[in-house]
């Protein structure tokens, strides 16, 4: 019975011993994992925080960019309304030598707020040059270059 009792033990003491083998490869193996999930982690974290440095600096440029063309379109507007006072004044003068060239033509004066307005007339040049330059811009944007 003894030695019944004895070969039990020992075959206790072998699962046992078994059991923690397998038990210390488990667990060397679920801390490989967390080193690596932890390794993966960093690199996802740093791929995020250069994404954002990125982004802060596209819309930086990008603000820029918009702040130099609101500056273009303010210029061109005051261009345009000094440009329409200048035809306005033309074209009063143009009908004042008209008139005073033919008596008969006093009925001809033409009201020098007639003029066609400026804005009407380069409306579409500003239009297409604002999608051209937002167009590259977009481009270059997409594509990494800014």
């Amino acid at each position: 019975m003894t030695h019944i009792l004895s070969i039990i033990s020992k075959e206790r003491c072998e699962n046992m011993v078994d059991y923690i083998k397998r038990l210390k490869v488990y667990i060397r193996w679920f801390q490989d994992l967390e080193i690596n999930y932890s390794l993966e982690q960093e690199k996802l974290k740093n791929s995020l925080e250069m994404t954002q440095q990125k982004s802060i600096e596209i819309e930086l440029l990008l603000k820029i960019k918009e702040d130099e063309l609101n500056s273009i379109i303010v210029e061109m507007r005051r261009n345009c309304s000094s440009l329409q006072e200048k035809f306005i004044k033309e074209e009063a003068e143009k009908s004042v030598v008209v008139a005073a060239n033919d008596s008969s033509s006093i009925n001809y004066i033409k009201d020098p707020y007639e003029a066609p307005s400026c804005h009407e007339d380069t409306s579409h040049l500003l239009e297409g040059w604002i999608i051209k330059h937002f167009t590259s811009l977009w481009l270059n944007v997409g594509l990494g270059r800014v």
